[in-house]
């Protein structure tokens, strides 16, 4: 967590403001801030930086032939530090897609491009969790 290494409280003041800006991290993780004036003892105060979530995922277009590729569009709560993954789990194998996802470092909108194999028409069922957040999304395959 980044904040200003100091900070003026206006003269009749007994408190300021300031911004504290996190980093992406990809577990809980529990930051201490402390602020000290002249020699009296430091306040203290703690928060917890929590990995992003996620809001929801879709298919783009939801509805494709079998053979054709379709892209995957995952919402986040904030962007996503370095190394982090989507968990999936899918009920086809139509849809080829591993059992994780990487995501990009930064960003808070992931999208992946996935093929498809053709076949019979399915409704092919993913989804995805992470830090203890999931959704699904639907595709249907045709002919």
């Amino acid at each position: 967590m980044a904040v200003p290494a100091s900070v003026t409280i206006p003269a009749g003041s007994t408190s300021v403001a300031f911004s504290a800006t996190t980093i992406p991290v990809l577990a809980a993780t529990n930051v201490t801030i402390q602020a000290a004036y002249g020699s009296q003892t430091p306040a203290t105060a703690s928060a917890t930086v929590d990995p992003p979530a996620i809001l929801v995922c879709s298919f783009v277009p939801d509805t494709v032939p079998g053979g054709a590729q379709t892209t995957l569009y995952v919402f986040l709560t904030g962007a996503t530090a370095p190394g982090a993954t989507l968990n999936v789990t899918c009920n086809s194998t139509r849809l080829t897609v591993g059992t994780t996802l990487t995501c990009v470092a930064g960003m808070p909108v992931q999208f992946f491009t996935l093929p498809t194999i053709a076949g019979a028409p399915t409704t092919v069922q993913l989804t995805l969790t992470t830090n203890g957040s999931s959704s699904t999304s639907i595709l249907t395959l045709t002919p």
